[in-house]
C-alpha cells in the first residue's frame, strides 16, 4: 500500500524514493471568513483543515503575514535578486497549539499587527507589485520543519502605520547661505498626516539679512519612492510666492490643502530595496535689488512629512480608517505608476554644508529630490 508525504508526493511503502505527484496532499488547508479591523491592525477568521486519511496529530500551527516585493527589472546586467520577502527579517505572525484531529477541523486565529510595525500600502501595476499574502503553516517533527498548508493573497489590507506615539509638535530646519549672510527658519506646523483626515500643512519661511533682495520661493510637498533601482518622485503640491524685502527681515507663510494621499510612508533599514517617504521642501532664490547683474543665490532647505494610517492605541472603527477603505487597489496602482517620471538633477549648492537637520533617519542628498 503507497504512502502519500505531506507534501503531495507518492511513496512506496517497499523502499521506492522516487515521488511521484500524484494522490491528493495528505493535509490541506483554506481561509475561511477573514476580517479585517478598520485600522488594518488586526486579522481574523477561521484556518479550515482538511485530512485525507482518518487520524492527524500536530505539534503547532503558525499564521503569518507576509509582504512581497516584485520589482520589473530594467537593467537585466546588474539586476540583483527577484521576489523580496520585506517582512523576513521581523516576521509577523501568530501560534495555535497542536492537537489532533480526523478528516475535518476548523481553528479560529487573531493576528494583531504590533503598535510598532510598519506596513507599507500595497500595489499593483506595470512597475511590479507589493503584495500582501496570509499563510498557515504546520510542524509535525517537534517544531523542527514547517510546511505551508493555506495561502491568501489579501488585495484588502491596505497597509499599517500608526503615528499615536509620535511627537506632533513644529518641526524647524535650519540654515545658512551665501556665506552666513542670510539665515532661513523653516517651520512646518506640524510635520505628520494622517491618510483620509488630515488635509492641511501649514509651513512658515523666516528670512533674516534679505534687506535689498527680490526673493523667489517655491515650497512643494513631494514624495520620494524607491523599488529596487528604481528611484522616482512625485511633486504633489507647488505654490509659489515673490517679494521684494525692505526691511533686513521677511516672512512667508503657506496653508496647503493636501489632496488625499493614498500610500503610506514606509522606510526599513533591513530592507531597503523599498521605501516611501515625503518631503515639505522650499526653494530659495535671492536676486539684487539694486544690482541687475549681481549674483542670484539660491537655498534649499526641507523637513520630512510622516504619512500614516492610524492613530489609534488599538482595534477599532475609525472615520479615518473607513474613508482609507474606499481607496480602490486601481487608484494605489495609478499613483503608484505616476511616481515613474525621473526628477530633474539639483544643480550643485555652496549651502549644503553647516545644515542642521533633525530627522528620526538621514534623508536623501538634495541631488535625489525635486
Amino acid at each position: 500500500m503507497p504512502l502519500v508525504g505531506l507534501g503531495g508526493y507518492m511513496l512506496s511503502r517497499h523502499g521506492g524514493s522516487e515521488p511521484s505527484p500524484i494522490a491528493p496532499p495528505e493535509l490541506c488547508g483554506e481561509f475561511m471568513k477573514l476580517k479585517i479591523s478598520s485600522a488594518c491592525d488586526r486579522i481574523s477568521g477561521k484556518l479550515f483543515l482538511n485530512f485525507n486519511l482518518h487520524r492527524c496529530s500536530y505539534d503547532g500551527i503558525k499564521i503569518r503575514l507576509n509582504l512581497h516585493l516584485k520589482p520589473v527589472i530594467t537593467d537585466r546586467v546588474n539586476a540583483v535578486g527577484g521576489e523580496t520577502d520585506l517582512f523576513e527579517h521581523c516576521p509577523i505572525e501568530t501560534s495555535l497549539p497542536g492537537g489532533v484531529f480526523r478528516a475535518q477541523k476548523r481553528l479560529n486565529f487573531i493576528l494583531d499587527i504590533p503598535k510598532n510595525q510598519v506596513c507599507p500600502t500595497s500595489f499593483i501595476s506595470s512597475q511590479g507589485s507589493l503584495t500582501y499574502r496570509l499563510v498557515a503553516l504546520i510542524t509535525r517533527d517537534k517544531h523542527v520543519t514547517w510546511t505551508v498548508i493555506a495561502n491568501k493573497l489579501l488585495l484588502d489590507f491596505k497597509g499599517y502605520y500608526n503615528i499615536s506615539g509620535m511627537e506632533l509638535g513644529p518641526s524647524v530646519d535650519f540654515k545658512q547661505f551665501f556665506e552666513e549672510k542670510i539665515t532661513a527658519i523653516f517651520t512646518l506646523n506640524k510635520p505628520v498626516l494622517l491618510i483620509g483626515r488630515d488635509t492641511n500643512l501649514t509651513a512658515t519661511l523666516e528670512l533674516e539679512g534679505v534687506r535689498d533682495y527680490n526673493v523667489d520661493v517655491t515650497l512643494t510637498l513631494q514624495r520620494r519612492a524607491k523599488c529596487a533601482e528604481n528611484v522616482r518622485a512625485e511633486i504633489i503640491i507647488l505654490q509659489k510666492q515673490q517679494t521684494d524685502c525692505c526691511d533686513d527681515t521677511t516672512v512667508f507663510n503657506w496653508n496647503f490643502n493636501v489632496p488625499n494621499i493614498s500610500r503610506a510612508t514606509y522606510v526599513n533599514e533591513l530592507t531597503p530595496v523599498y521605501s516611501v517617504r515625503y518631503f515639505a521642501k522650499y526653494e530659495a532664490t535671492f536676486k539684487p535689488l539694486n544690482d541687475q547683474d549681481g549674483i542670484c543665490i539660491d537655498g534649499i532647505g526641507f523637513i520630512e512629512v510622516k504619512v500614516g494610517t492610524t492613530s489609534e492605541s488599538s482595534s477599532s472603527t475609525s472615520a479615518i480608517a473607513n474613508r482609507f477603505d474606499n481607496l480602490t487597489l486601481a487608484s494605489r496602482s495609478d499613483s503608484a505608476s505616476s511616481l515613474m517620471t525621473l526628477p530633474p538633477p539639483y544643480s550643485t549648492l555652496s549651502s549644503r554644508s553647516g545644515s542642521v537637520l533633525s530627522l528620526e533617519t538621514q534623508p536623501p542628498g538634495y541631488d535625489d529630490l525635486y
